[in-house]
């Protein structure tokens, strides 16, 4: 539960995975946050105030003093940025160019490829879209693997996502993970990735965005 006292307010409902990024960001740094439904069932982010902060409508936005934020990994990005080197927590923002920047591919990775590769799973079983075949699944299943065994080799080579130690980077992927292990398919064994998130989930802060999916 965050602090009384709120350093940022944070738009968006508990169950989006890009809201949950944020959370969990928020939990691991000990950023204190206040956090506003919106979007979905909740509506709220088509109002002229709300374009005013995002244009696209979409959650998460963060306010940040008079600093506003919107996109879900350029959000955990800030955070780590700003708040990591005081946190005490021994986690950190990278530096050195070349260091950030592994981790920022495995975030951009999960951005672009590996949550939409999955997405018409949860579409189509969780939220019983229209349109969404059981051909177009069973393809999304099979697709989604091949980006788990891209994932499990990085894993064996590495104890996290983007090398010795918990990053931000581990944060969308393990959120994902966590959506593909919950999802009512067959699951194929990927063992390093499953040794990994078995350690990611025992963060005190993953349970903060550990809910049923809906």
């Amino acid at each position: 539960m965050p602090p009384a006292t709120a350093k940022i307010r944070l738009w968006g409902r508990n169950n989006s995975i890009n809201v949950q990024k944020v959370i969990w960001a928020c939990e691991e740094l000990g950023v204190a946050y206040e956090r506003v439904d919106a979007g979905g069932a909740f509506g709220g982010t088509d109002s002229d105030a709300y374009r005013a902060m995002n244009p696209n409508g979409l959650v998460p936005v963060i306010r940040d003093g008079e600093q506003v934020i919107w996109e879900s990994n350029a959000i955990v990005r800030y955070l780590f940025a700003a708040y990591a080197p005081a946190s005490g927590t021994g986690l950190h923002y990278p530096t050195d160019a070349r260091v950030r920047a592994i981790e920022e591919q495995w975030m951009d990775w999960q951005a672009t490829d590996f949550w939409p590769t999955m997405r018409p799973i949860f579409k189509g079983l969780i939220r019983k879209e229209d349109g969404i075949h059981a051909t177009q699944i069973a393809d999304a299943t099979d697709a989604t693997e091949a980006r788990l065994a891209i994932l499990n080799a990085q894993l064996e080579k590495a104890a996290f996502v983007a090398g010795k130690r918990f990053t931000m980077a581990d944060i969308p992927v393990g959120l994902t993970v966590a959506r593909w292990l919950k999802l009512p398919v067959d699951h194929k064994r990927h063992q390093h990735v499953e040794s990994w998130f078995d350690a990611i989930r025992s963060r005190p802060a993953f349970r903060s965005v550990d809910i049923p999916l809906t």
